[in-house]
């Protein structure tokens, strides 16, 4: 195996993947219900939360089973604001670029969490670190990776504007490998100012190469296997190409892969190819009781 790119759903995939075979995983799934990835099978648009959680736990328990003993798992990973999502089309950010991913919810929807108020922060993160830990995972720390160079703000007044996410390391073990003495200085401590990734039309929200590039310095030496079970337009393997790693990666939308700026494999590499679908979310009778827009970030 050199560079590898499996299309399809990561639930299924995953399973036919040796154990114990890869030295780290670094990926950023769909953050829930803020992308439309256009496959029915995607995760992301999940009715509840606790849907959202279980389908990604399902991904995440065989991570674990892939995982090699000493190995590490960083997932970045944001939260989504508890609002009515019905009647909802295209959105544009400051920068009046419009986000044709942005998911398309029938009126009528309703909060996204009926038990939570509007406005409030669902805590997606801490539902799953608190799965993931419950189920052995070590959460070993919490990267903010401070945005340097993100030009397109959030339209809010009643809160900050964030300028930064975070990323989680987990392990199986006390005893994994990673070292972060092999970073430069500012790189050894829990902030990492890094730009963001450039979106478009390819993908809206891709990884920057050189957080990658960090991650693997840090946790993998050159022939180990690094793993993306989300990798939308490679960026992980094309990083880990260019370091001498060799990559496995999973992505539902054969767009991505296919389409994206420089992939890290040839068409030879690429496995159990499916036919794109389109997506359709279905509709409920709720009552939707706000029908004005709301910005981007759902806040």
């Amino acid at each position: 195996m050199s560079n590898v790119t499996h299309i399809g759903d990561a639930r299924e995939i995953l399973t036919t993947i040796a154990s114990g075979s890869v030295q780290a995983c670094v990926t950023s799934p769909p953050y829930w219900c803020l992308r439309d990835y256009k496959d029915p099978r995607q995760i992301g648009l999940e009715r509840t939360v606790e849907e959202y959680v279980d389908a990604l736990c399902a991904v995440f328990s065989q991570v674990a089973r892939i995982l090699r003993e000493d190995g590490t798992f960083w997932l970045n990973l944001g939260d989504t604001f508890n609002n009515y999502l019905g009647g909802q089309g295209d959105s544009r950010g400051s920068s009046g670029y419009a986000d044709g991913y942005r998911p398309r919810f029938p009126s009528g929807h309703g909060l996204l969490v009926p038990t939570l108020p509007r406005k409030c922060l669902v805590g997606v993160p801490q539902r799953i670190l608190a799965r993931l830990v419950s189920a052995g995972w070590i959460h070993r720390a919490t990267i903010v990776w401070l945005k340097t160079s993100s030009n397109r703000g959030e339209r809010c007044r009643d809160r900050p504007s964030r300028r930064h996410e975070e990323i989680f390391l987990l392990s199986r073990s006390p005893d994994y490998i990673a070292d972060f003495h092999r970073l430069p200085k500012e790189f050894r401590q829990s902030v990492w100012a890094l730009p963001a990734g450039r979106g478009g039309s390819q993908h809206p929200a891709p990884f920057p190469k050189e957080l990658v590039r960090l991650v693997l310095e840090a946790a993998t030496d050159p022939g180990d296997l690094v793993m993306d079970p989300f990798a939308g337009r490679g960026t992980v393997g094309e990083v880990a190409k260019s370091m001498g790693r060799r990559s496995l990666l999973v992505e539902i939308n054969p767009g991505f892969p296919v389409n994206g700026n420089a992939p890290p494999w040839t068409a030879a590499e690429r496995k159990h190819e499916l036919e794109p679908c389109s997506f359709d979310g279905g509709t409920n009778g709720e009552a939707d009781p706000s029908h004005a827009p709301i910005p981007p970030q759902l806040a």
